[in-house]
């Protein structure tokens, strides 16, 4: 009898999640890059750079992501022999398959008990709930190529999942409890290693969770032993730092270079507040985002299980409006091209809550079937309380459904080369020691990851121009510049630039520039055979 049992719950607990992995896994694999990449809407446009720095267990642009590059550096080193461009985009697919079950359980754990109907609507409205949140064009672009943000999801989810099951489980003298508390810590620990914003969602988070378990359970060294030893992890920062690679960033080796990593100071001029003329184009912006990656009926759902769960955890809806409210402000201030992607969690909740408005439409369909005989009266052979079953789980199934159909032409990239083509294009120009003056990231990145990945036997040296600013840049360039480190007069970009030219020059390099104001600045000085503007 027992063992009976046993089978069922496997059964309803398990089936869900491991089709939604089947499914999810085969859709990421068929639409994932198969080479390098910048992805959908240039959400990886720092693949090749990630990749770079990975390769050599160097540092990339601020704040440096320890965690995910030993993990992804240790990743490449595993399938040695397959395209590293290939394997970095196959560890973000690897690394977003564990959220399905994780979120699946938190989903679960969050509405098992406050519940009227069966546990069978349950188990349905969690996996299209996932389902959903799996084919959200933002998540689906994140996690098929390199880029850091499937780690963060996945973190954030190991959080909230801790966090529920910590509500439900919160004496503090239980076993489960503490070792809840270990994997809320954990979590917010290697959080914090990979991406800042990850507070954002911890702090509130935490407050909930402390109001059931109590706030001096926080205190504990059970509790902030295991972050203060993630947060470690930027202790390979200054420790790489000295491997001076052409592609690292920063002086991580000083405490002034360290906090300059750490807080990531060189993006700060990207904040914007909707302080002037345009100030309401950038205050809808959040507004838009949502109703793009969720549409109406997901965001009416979203609002019938806010308040649905507000009927019997306020605090959790009032923490999740202050998270979503801080990453909506977040993304809409920081005005980079990849903003969408700083407002996953946002999405993450957003499916959790229409979760619940999904229920919610089973309750009324039963409630409805019931009182409604006369509508039912045809079909004696099903029961009153299946056919509006039938009906509901039909249409949440179309959701995710329709998601899938409609982005999947959008979302496939499996035979996009651009990225590889354009840095093979440059690192191909001129001679055999030909030195690249580039300015964009686009420009930038590809070519170090054909020069130091494809190609580290080679002599060509393509340079970042707007990193000849920083003196720790200037020191990892292998020429000989012949300035002073105590003299900073004359020190910007176009006099660096054209002493690098000259250097060059003098070493039987030919000089190409991809900034059209930065070879004429230069080409007065130089002879024209040896210097050559980068045209698209």
């Amino acid at each position: 009898m027992k063992s009976n049992t046993a089978r069922k719950i496997i059964k309803l607990d398990y089936i869900y999640p491991c089709a939604i992995t089947f499914i999810v896994l085969a859709v990421y694999l068929a639409t994932m890059p198969t080479s390098l990449s910048w992805g959908y809407k240039n959400f990886g446009i720092d693949s090749p750079e990630l990749l770079t720095s990975a390769q050599l267990f160097g540092i990339p642009h601020p704040p440096g992501y320890p965690l995910y590059m030993l993990l992804l550096g240790t990743f490449l080193r595993i399938l040695p022999f397959a395209d590293p461009a290939l394997v970095g985009n196959l560890f973000s697919v690897l690394t977003f398959l564990p959220i399905i079950p994780i979120l699946y359980s938190a989903i679960l754990k969050l509405f098992a008990s406050h519940t009227k109907t069966g546990g069978t609507s349950l188990r349905l409205c969690s996996a299209i709930s996932v389902m959903i949140f799996c084919f959200l064009p933002v998540i689906w672009g994140v996690s098929t190529v390199t880029e850091v943000y499937a780690l963060n999801i996945l973190l954030v989810i190991i959080l909230f999942w801790a966090s529920v099951s910590l509500v439900l489980h919160h004496s503090r003298s239980d076993r489960i409890s503490r070792k809840l508390l270990i994997v809320l810590s954990v979590s917010i620990g290697l959080g914090l290693s990979n991406h800042l914003t990850f507070l954002g969602f911890a702090l509130p988070m935490l407050f909930w969770v402390g109001r059931k378990i109590g706030l001096r359970t926080y205190l504990k060294p059970i509790f902030f032993l295991p972050i203060v030893l993630g947060t470690c992890l930027y202790v390979y920062l200054p420790i790489r730092t000295a491997a001076a690679f052409p592609t690292n960033w920063g002086d991580s080796d000083t405490i002034g270079g360290f906090l300059w990593m750490v807080r990531a100071a060189p993006y700060g001029g990207y904040f914007s507040f909707p302080w002037n003329e345009p100030a309401l184009d950038q205050i809808l912006w959040p507004m838009r985002l949502l109703f793009s990656e969720l549409g109406p009926v997901l965001i009416f759902l979203t609002l019938i299980g806010l308040r649905s769960v507000y009927a019997f955890d306020k605090h959790l809806v009032i923490v999740s409006v202050v998270s979503g409210i801080l990453f909506l402000s977040y993304g809409a201030a920081y005005k980079t091209a990849d903003s969408e992607v700083n407002v996953t969690p946002v999405l993450m909740l957003s499916c959790v809550f229409a979760g619940g408005g999904m229920l919610q439409l089973f309750h009324i369909a039963q409630g409805w079937g019931n009182r409604s005989e006369a509508v039912v009266a045809r079909f004696r052979r099903i029961s009153r309380r299946i056919l509006p079953n039938i009906v509901i789980s039909a249409f949440l199934l179309l959701l995710p459904f329709f998601l899938l159909m409609t982005n999947f032409t959008n979302l496939d990239f499996s035979n996009d080369r651009q990225a590889l083509i354009r840095g093979r294009e440059i690192h191909n120009m001129g001679n055999h020691k030909s030195v690249f003056l580039l300015s964009t990231e686009l420009d930038v990145f590809t070519t170090w990851y054909v020069r130091y990945v494809e190609q580290p036997s080679s002599l060509k040296l393509p340079i970042a121009v707007p990193l000849l600013q920083f003196d720790w840049y200037r020191k990892n360039i292998p020429l000989e510049l012949g300035e002073g480190e105590s003299d900073k007069s004359g020190k910007s970009i176009e006099n660096i630039a054209k002493k690098i030219a000259e250097a060059s020059i003098s070493q039987g390099r030919d000089i190409y520039i991809a900034d059209a104001y930065l070879y004429k600045a230069i080409s007065g000085s130089v002879k024209e055979d040896q210097i050559h503007l980068i045209e698209w």
